[in-house]
């Protein structure tokens, strides 16, 4: 219901915003390329929420499902 969803801190810049609202993004902890193996590891990934205006600034692809969003009026 509108009005009443959890909010969360932007990553970026600290703003808080309801989490319908904001872009989840996934973000990994380090990346490097072991040559010897020819393997590349991404490290651990992490769940982070943005604001819309971040998102929008940085070219963040929303990664939140349509059919799992709430129904919009």
């Amino acid at each position: 219901m509108r009005g009443r969803a959890q909010l969360i801190e932007c990553v970026f810049c600290g703003r808080r915003c309801p989490v319908d609202k904001a872009t989840r993004f996934t973000r990994y902890s380090f990346s490097y390329y072991d040559e010897r193996a020819g393997i590349r590891h991404r490290g651990v990934p992490e769940t982070n929420h943005c604001c819309p205006s971040c998102a929008r600034h940085r070219h963040i692809d929303n990664q939140m499902p349509m059919r799992g969003r709430p129904k919009r009026r």
